[in-house]
């Protein structure tokens, strides 16, 4: 026998598997002696087991002595009789002192024979070996040792040394696992199910083990590398989540926000399985519940890239989307996140797409219609595309060791125009293979190796400590793969939803999951709310993070949302490029703030300093917080407003308190005009006139099939329209009520001219105001019919602001040019979203008629995000995107001179109001200081992320 397995082990002829299991019949085939009394065949058997247990000098020669151990100690009474008193107390402490083997061998062979023992023998042995095995069990315990000793001690519990704490020396060895560790996984499973065996269901030592464990992951000098951290959580109770999360965010625990932080960037940098996304998940409801928004909004900027990447891979796709849906879902404050990840979420979408065979878009239509966002980056291509096109990167892990090469199959040749994909794994090859090159795409921004991830995908550990590999099932995968697609474009849905405003930049993702039924306007809502950090609507979390970055390539600043602020925010930015206005606002020196002669000016001191700030900030966005102080009331309520509504507020106030300035009424005249009344009796044809002021106009919608265009809208304004029936006129001459027409005439052109669309209007049926959704074409120039006066008119009586004409009127127009669009975005008159698309309207005023629409001289505004556009960009937003129309519309009189000439004679030498400028000057230096304090977190971040024998990633 003895020969006969020697031979097998050496053998190269046969493959492992098939030699373990010739080796095993072998052995079992060997005759057991007659009585179970002392005999010289079985002395021999022992000892040839110890010694091919203490040789171990190929993995098969461990299988054979243990085989051969449990085969002879069989008939032995439960490990009694000749096998306990071979391998006696005295015996087993000459193996340990016995230095002839390496001592992880002998300690492999003790938890053989131990295991194989009775209970009173056990005891007995187990007492005497404790003391001895103490004096090995430390934290600077040599790895291989650790292994053997992890496994002595899962399986003979009572061998464990009384006198060490078995669960703080399990935690310290797996600070001490390097990724250098032969058997990697194995290794740290096994260390890892000592951990949790050694917490023996108390509580108590449950909880202060994970507490350990996350001080640790937050601390530089002993930070457990995350890697092995994974299978201690994995095993950990569920019902600890909560409670411990809970601790280490409480104030009483007095946890540092630098240490939460890294403790939990940590956590999200593992291979997130359903579990491990528990408890990532657990860790930002914490923070979230304890306000510490900064901390929270810092760790989903960095993790949710990562957490995006690990969706690729099918095994971690439920624990990744866990945690991916609250950080998006929670980041409700600015779109930002969301934008920077559309890339990678449309390349996923598509790499999911074509891994279960839906096809949405053909390559012909990607060829006429090729997508194009604003966050376009290299990053829209697939994940084959990326670890094809990054290969000398992807196959370089985070330590900066070469890896070896990973069986890839061929990709398909992929035409330029087409968009590229992810190629289908062989079925015949395993479940591994389909992994390998969304690892790749994992590992490039993650701190995991290449190699560590493919062990951890295939990573469980039962209850006795072995390690399993789920190879799963494909019709069970595809059936997991569509509902995980099902709830990411669910997902998707809702943060278009949220932050909506971006139809040019979310155009391609639409058409991308345009085959999956959007959730109600109702359920999304609620979804939203739901998931907000915070319930209360005064605790603003974009405000109190304030806005990160500097301003956008654009070079013009935002304005943060200060809660469902866009109706003002979009009004402003259209004020601020009507340059006339800015331009008299700016250097304009009002009295000190806070003074008797200021408080009669508030609402002008707050737009000029908006204005200079906008003009002059360096930050992403200005938060115009001080000018929604000095609003009415019911603009503080954090209510959805009408822009329109709002904008005449604001145009009456500015146009009111000018008057005690300088500028007298130069503001009424940028936007003022006059428009006059025109009654005309049928009867005796008198025509009584009434002239207004107005700043807007607004257009109804016309009861037509036809599609709706502005001209025909301004049209249908001018027309005269009939007073019959029980709508007669009033005829002074005829002293009666007599049939009569009547018109509007603009008789007083503005030079900028407001027009509203009435979108919003009262439905008798539903007994509601409904929004009317009808599209609206508009043009870059328009024509506005213009009347012109040539002799004054008298006053028909004393007791009424009637006239009659008494001298001719010349019928001419005016050409406008547009340079500002305010869209609504919703199904509801009660709330949506505003959003501005604008130009200067200096440039408006001396462009040709034929302008080219390709132009981009356009930005648009959405709160604090600002981009380049153009009007061909956005003219034909609402034939894609219905919900997305066009509501208030800016127009600047071509070639106007007149506004322009006051302009230039009030400003002359005069600058920006020095107070103002000194203020910005203080907040700029203030985000300076701010930028750099941000580059040390990041510096101080890159050396607590990295571990030692990384060098630095990506990721910091």
């Amino acid at each position: 026998m003895e020969k006969m397995v020697e031979a097998l082990v050496r053998s190269d002829r046969y493959p492992a598997n098939l030699k373990q299991a010739l080796i095993a019949k072998v052995i079992t085939s060997v005759p057991l002696p007659a009585t179970n009394r002392s005999s010289d065949a079985l002395t021999e058997m022992f000892e040839l087991g110890a010694r091919w247990l203490q040789q171990n000098a190929h993995p098969l020669e461990s299988f054979a002595g243990e085989s051969l151990l449990r085969r002879v100690a069989t008939p032995s009474v439960a490990g009694g009789g000749p096998f306990a008193a071979f391998f006696n107390t005295d015996k087993l402490l000459q193996y340990i002192d016995n230095i002839s083997y390496s001592l992880e061998n002998v300690i492999n062979m003790l938890r053989v024979v131990l295991s194989l023992k009775d209970t009173t023998s056990l005891r007995r042995d187990c007492i005497a070996l404790q003391s001895r095995l103490s004096l090995y069990v430390n934290e600077n315990t040599a790895s291989s040792l650790q292994y053997e000793l992890a496994r002595l001690f899962i399986a003979v519990p009572n061998s464990r040394p009384v006198a060490v704490d078995i669960s703080d020396i399990a935690l310290k060895w797996l600070t001490k696992i390097t990724i250098a560790t032969p058997n990697y996984n194995v290794h740290v499973s096994t260390v890892a199910a000592l951990l949790v065996s050694s917490w023996d269901s108390r509580d108590d030592k449950t909880s202060a083990t994970l507490i350990k464990i996350f001080a640790g992951l937050s601390e530089r000098q002993t930070a457990i590398l995350p890697f092995a951290l994974a299978t201690v959580l994995e095993n950990a109770a569920p019902s600890f989540l909560p409670m411990i999360c809970g601790i280490l965010t409480s104030p009483q625990a007095k946890v540092a926000d630098h240490a939460l932080e890294l403790a939990t960037f940590y956590l999200s940098n593992l291979p997130l399985s359903v579990r491990l996304g528990e408890w990532v998940q657990g860790m930002l409801v914490a923070l979230s519940n304890s306000k510490r928004y900064s901390v929270l909004s810092r760790i989903i900027v960095r993790s949710a890239p990562i957490v995006v990447n690990q969706l690729y891979i099918p095994s971690l796709r439920a624990g990744a989307f866990l945690v991916l849906e609250y950080m998006l879902l929670g980041y409700q404050h600015t779109p930002d996140l969301f934008h920077s990840l559309l890339p990678k979420l449309t390349s996923l979408v598509a790499a999911i797409q074509h891994e279960i065979g839906e096809v949405t878009t053909t390559d012909e239509e990607q060829k006429t219609n090729p997508p194009t966002t604003s966050v376009e980056s290299n990053e829209q291509s697939s994940a084959i595309g990326e670890a094809t096109s990054n290969k000398s990167d992807a196959d370089t892990p985070a330590s900066g060791q070469p890896q070896q090469p990973q069986p890839q199959p061929q990709p398909q040749q992929q035409q330029p125009q087409k968009r590229p994909r992810i190629e289908s794994p062989s079925q015949e090859r395993p479940n591994i293979y389909k992994e390998d090159r969304a690892i790749i795409k994992l590992s490039g921004v993650s701190l995991v190796p290449v190699e560590v991830l493919r062990q951890l995908l295939t990573l469980h550990v039962d209850e006795h400590g072995k390690v399993t590999v789920n190879h799963g099932n494909k019709a069970a995968d595809d059936a997991h793969t569509k509902a995980i697609l099902e709830c990411l474009c669910e997902l998707l849905y809702i943060l278009i939803y949220h932050h909506t405003g971006y139809p040019e930049m979310y155009s391609p993702l639409l058409k991308m999951i345009r085959a999956h039924k959007s959730p109600s306007d109702d359920s999304m809502k609620a979804t939203i709310a739901k998931r907000a950090w915070t319930k209360d609507p005064t605790d603003a979390v974009g405000v109190m993070l304030g806005e990160v970055g500097g301003k956008s390539i654009s070079g013009k600043a935002g304005l943060v949302n200060l809660g469902n602020t866009c109706y003002m925010n979009s009004f402003l930015q259209a004020l601020f490029l009507t340059d006339p206005l800015r331009t008299l606002m700016v250097p304009l020196h009002l009295p000190p703030w806070q003074t008797p002669a200021n408080d009669r000016l508030l609402t002008m001191s707050e737009l000029q300093r908006v204005f200079v700030h906008l003009l002059l900030t360096q930050r992403k966005a200005y938060t115009p917080r001080s000018f929604l102080k000095v609003l009415p009331p019911w603009y503080q309520t954090g209510v959805q407003q009408d822009t329109s509504e709002f904008g005449k507020h604001l145009l009456d106030r500015l146009e009111a308190e000018s008057k005690q300035t300088p500028l007298k009424t130069q503001i009424a005249s940028i936007f003022g005009g006059k428009l006059t009344n025109y009654v005309m009796c049928r009867r005796c044809h008198n025509v009584s006139e009434r002239e207004e002021d107005f700043t807007d106009i607004p257009l109804a919608f016309l009861n037509s099939l036809e599609p709706a265009t502005l001209e025909n809208m301004v049209a249908e304004f001018f027309k005269p329209e009939p007073l019959e029936d029980d709508n007669k006129y009033l005829c002074n001459l005829c002293a009666s009520y007599q049939d009569a027409d009547k018109r509007y005439k603009i008789t007083t052109a503005p030079d900028h001219l407001i027009l509203t669309l009435k979108r919003f209007a009262y439905d008798v049926k539903l007994s509601t105001r409904v929004k009317i959704m009808d599209n609206v074409t508009y043009p870059l120039t328009l024509s506005i019919p213009v009347t012109m006066k040539h002799e004054i008119t008298e006053p028909t009586s004393a007791d009424t602001k009637e006239t009659t004409p008494t001298g001719k009127t010349t019928e001419d127009e005016d050409f406008y040019s547009l340079y500002a669009v305010i869209m609504h975005s919703g199904t509801s008159a009660h709330h949506g979203h505003y959003y501005c698309y604008a130009r200067h309207s200096d440039h408006a005023a001396n462009s040709p008629v034929d302008e080219s629409p390709e132009d981009k001289c356009w930005y648009l505004f959405n709160d604090s995000f600002v981009d380049k556009s153009s009007y061909h960009s956005f003219s034909s937003i609402t034939k894609n995107f219905s919900k997305d129309v066009p509501y208030v519309l800016f127009y600047r009189k071509k070639e106007s001179l007149s506004s322009t000439t006051l302009v230039q004679d009030f400003v002359r030498d005069n600058t920006i109001n020095p107070a103002l400028m000194q203020e910005v000057s203080r907040d700029n230096s203030m985000y300076i200081v701010e930028q750099e304090n941000v580059a040390r977190r990041r510096l101080q971040a890159s050396m607590f992320f990295c571990p030692p024998h990384f060098s630095p990633c990506a990721a910091c």
